[in-house]
């Protein structure tokens, strides 16, 4: 299997491992939606190409802004792509689909993937490059930074609390 660059991935595929890879809090460990990587995926990608952090949002049932259901469709097919290219781990790892007895569909073998989880990443030498690539905008640098200081707040509460203290 031969190296994947930036370049071979799709535009939202970048965005979202560029955001995986700045190693934010989760939504759920802080307590605040503003953190929800479909929603900051969508944020930096509108950013970077231009348009305002809001192109890509609507208005969820519970009154938060959330992802509009066309770029979430977008992130859950770059997510799968990503995971089957071996950048990222969110279903069943690839080499023991062989063993399974009959060949699933194969978006099934995913069922609902959660946009705001965030998964292993394999090739930390890429989600480096997007997530340099994204930070060289200064709209979405600015946005992901304001994010980022937010976020080392919260794993400092976090760590304060014994999160992530293993000795």
């Amino acid at each position: 299997m031969s190296a994947l660059s930036a370049n071979d991935l799709s535009a939202v595929q970048r965005t979202y491992l560029g955001v995986l890879s700045l190693g934010l809090v989760s939504a759920d460990q802080a307590k605040d939606n503003r953190f929800r990587i479909e929603y900051v995926s969508a944020g930096a990608h509108a950013l970077f190409n231009g348009l305002q952090r809001d192109a890509y949002l609507e208005p969820d049932s519970g009154g938060d802004c959330a992802a509009g259901a066309p770029f979430r469709g977008e992130l859950r097919a770059a997510i799968i792509d990503l995971d089957r290219k071996g950048v990222i781990g969110v279903g069943p790892p690839q080499d023991l689909m062989i063993l399974k007895p009959s060949a699933p569909d194969p978006d099934a073998i995913y069922g609902e993937v959660d946009l705001n989880r965030h998964p292993p990443i394999f090739d930390r030498f890429l989600a480096q490059r997007c997530m340099d690539a994204l930070l060289e905008n200064g709209a979405a640098h600015a946005y992901l930074m304001e994010l980022y200081a937010a976020s080392g707040d919260v794993w400092h509460v976090l760590y304060k609390q014994g999160y992530g203290n293993y000795r």
